[in-house]
């Protein structure tokens, strides 16, 4: 029965056929996934929508909960530097004080774990801070409150490569 039907109707059968090899795709797994996130709402996608317009072309932004950012950034400085501890932390807190000027201060505080990481060739670190803290430097201007604050409020590791 089913076969005769099936010499009758082949293109519904490679319609069926077509239908199921995309639902056992991964891929679409991932798709219903993001279809289905949007509907949540979430601090990191409002701040990702906020600041990824502005940032820097070395910045990657992801979302692994709804309070949760990660950010990565390549970057340029040399790594036979004599002073590149010291070139990465700077980087460090001006690529944090961007990050909370560029960002809306009101979703910022709402952000639960914020998590940036700077990576060179040789040398990387991992910053790890709180939204409440970096709505607070966004608002602060001078250069020593900067540094006392961010001692205060991130934790810091260091990895070499």
């Amino acid at each position: 029965m089913f076969g005769k039907n099936a010499m009758k109707y082949p293109a519904l059968v490679a319609g069926i056929i077509m239908f199921a090899l995309f639902l056992a795709d991964p891929k679409t797994k991932t798709w219903w996934n993001s279809l289905g996130d949007r509907f949540i709402p979430s601090t990191c996608k409002a701040l990702i929508d906020r600041v990824s317009n502005k940032s820097p072309d070395n910045w990657s932004m992801e979302c692994p909960g709804t309070s949760r950012l990660v950010l990565n950034i390549e970057t340029e400085i040399d790594p036979d530097s004599t002073d590149l501890r010291k070139l990465m932390y700077r980087s460090m807190a001006n690529n944090l004080k961007s990050f909370a000027i560029m960002a809306n201060p009101e979703t910022l505080q709402n952000l639960k774990v914020f998590e940036i990481m700077l990576e060179s060739e040789n040398f990387s670190i991992l910053g790890k801070t709180d939204g409440q803290a970096l709505a607070k430097l966004g608002r602060i201007d001078s250069p020593k409150k900067i540094a006392q604050h961010l001692r205060l409020t991130v934790k810091v590791k260091e990895q070499f490569k």
